[in-house]
């Protein structure tokens, strides 16, 4: 079938995305040929925000809060050619304590917004990724953004604007942690296994010790 019919690259491709990001080839006006994806559809997946100690957490003589933000991109397939992509953001604000007790919560924003990513003529594994993970999120995080603002807003706060996301680092990061965890379980696998040769020589040398190995 066509070539978009791939699983999610592995970590081995993250300097060939790099190149094809730099080489602006999955822009859609770059495309000599046509666009080679479209975006049938942008939503709101999922949307939750808290306020656990409002009103005290609203009070004019509190300082800005601290807030942490985490943010990734979830592709996943619904057909042949088209993709769900995900980008899911947790912002967290809040004011550290003085006195050494729990921090106070001002607000967790968590938040899913999705697009329908439909490709259109077959394209390298590297492109593929390259749209999944960097060109569709960058078209579509604008409007996550705006949504974010709005709804800390309506929690009494002002506007939370998060600042644009590095999505070429955040895939790179992710292919690593991934790597990383491929690595230690291969490794926690080849434990089991010298621990289990160890346990069947120990067990092979006490039967010769008793007797038992003799033929």
């Amino acid at each position: 079938m066509s070539k978009t019919d791939k699983k999610t690259p592995s970590a081995d491709n993250t300097d060939k995305i790099e190149n094809v990001d730099n080489n602006e080839q999955t822009g859609q006006a770059q495309q000599q040929d046509g666009p080679i994806y479209t975006i049938d559809c942008q939503y709101l997946k999922d949307s939750s925000f808290e306020n656990p100690n409002a009103p005290d957490s609203l009070k004019n003589d509190l300082p800005p809060p601290t807030v942490d933000i985490d943010v990734d991109v979830v592709p996943r397939r619904l057909d042949q050619t088209t993709f769900e992509v995900l980008i899911k953001a947790t912002a967290t604000g809040k004011n550290p304590s003085e006195s050494g007790k729990q921090d106070l919560i001002r607000f967790i924003v968590e938040m899913s917004y999705g697009g329908a990513i439909r490709f259109l003529r077959d394209v390298s594994d590297e492109t593929l990724t390259a749209v999944l993970f960097l060109d569709a999120p960058r078209v579509m995080f604008p409007f996550l953004r705006q949504m974010i603002a709005e709804v800390t807003v309506g929690g009494g706060y002002p506007p939370l604007m998060i600042n644009p996301i590095d999505f070429l680092a955040l895939y790179r990061r992710k292919m690593e942690e991934a790597a990383k965890a491929n690595r230690q379980s291969a490794e926690n696998g080849n434990g089991e296994s010298n621990g289990q040769a160890n346990g069947k020589a120990d067990h092979d040398a006490t039967d010769d010790r008793n007797g038992k190995g003799d033929s």
